[in-house]
């Protein structure tokens, strides 16, 4: 099950019994042994396996994806199929043709997978924009249904009937496609009753929220009726988005709508 033996090594040593002139290919199996990326006791491969062997070319097993090393002569192709939604790099054969002894192998990257595995998000911080957003990529794979997988992550937050009413709606997206699931991240938010409650308890929090009101009006043009004790002028705006390295070109409605749902998320989840 475990060892810190390079079994690439024994290939070294079989390729000394072979003629010299032939074509010599190898195959093992293990885990390259790439900093940071193998556990060292797992069989670790030299990522010059194939050179140190001298072998033409070395054909690994082990990781699902594909990597290639040792300047072309080393392969991992991963697996013919993809089994997990993080895989980017699988579902593929190696076409290889060797032409001579010590020439450079061509390698051809050929897609076999059956399925097709897809990420999609719905974010509650701008909702009508997810909602269409996540209709359009759902069309694309309208023809691929029975082979793609379907993974719809949501985030963000929103009142209870707004949630019970997405999750019924995502639901239904996702009834045509026989490997599909909802992984929810999202949370409930506060009411508006709850809210005013809130920050008319928490002063501070009341401030903060204003705040954010302020900056998104002076950066961006949103209407700001919030109340506050302390309002800010636009050279406090620039000073804090300087001192915070921001851009204020770069900043748009949503990052103030996340910045809102986090804090309150927040406090939430510590009430």
């Amino acid at each position: 099950k475990n060892s810190t033996l390079d079994p690439s090594l024994k290939l070294a040593e079989l390729a000394t019994k072979l003629p010299a002139d032939r074509i010599q290919v190898g195959v093992t199996h293990g885990a390259l042994a790439i900093p940071s990326k193998h556990e060292p006791n797992d069989f670790p491969i030299a990522l010059n396996a194939a050179s140190r062997a001298k072998l033409d070319y070395l054909a690994v097993g082990h990781w699902h994806n594909w990597l290639l090393n040792d300047d072309g002569r080393l392969l991992m192709p991963g697996t013919p199929e993809t089994d997990e939604f993080d895989q980017t790099e699988c579902g593929f054969v190696a076409l290889v043709e060797v032409t001579g002894r010590s020439k450079p192998p061509q390698i051809e990257k050929l897609p076999i997978a059956t399925l097709g595995w897809h990420t999609l998000d719905f974010d509650f911080v701008d909702a009508e924009a997810a909602r269409q957003h996540l209709q359009a990529e759902m069309a694309k794979l309208n023809d691929r249904t029975k082979t793609s997988v379907v993974r719809v992550r949501v985030r963000g937050s929103a009142v209870r009937d707004v949630l019970a009413s997405t999750r019924q709606w995502l639901d239904d997206l996702l009834k045509p496609f026989p490997f599909a699931q909802v992984h929810d991240e999202s949370g409930l938010a506060f009411s508006a009753a709850e809210l005013d409650f809130l920050k008319a308890s928490h002063p501070i929090l009341a401030q903060v929220l204003a705040d954010l009101d302020q900056m998104s009006a002076l950066t961006i043009g949103t209407r700001n009726d919030s109340a506050c004790t302390e309002p800010l002028s636009p050279t406090d705006k620039d000073r804090l988005l300087s001192e915070a390295h921001i851009e204020p070109s770069e900043l748009r409605a949503t990052h103030f709508e996340l910045a809102r749902q986090l804090l309150l998320q927040n406090l939430q989840e510590a009430e």
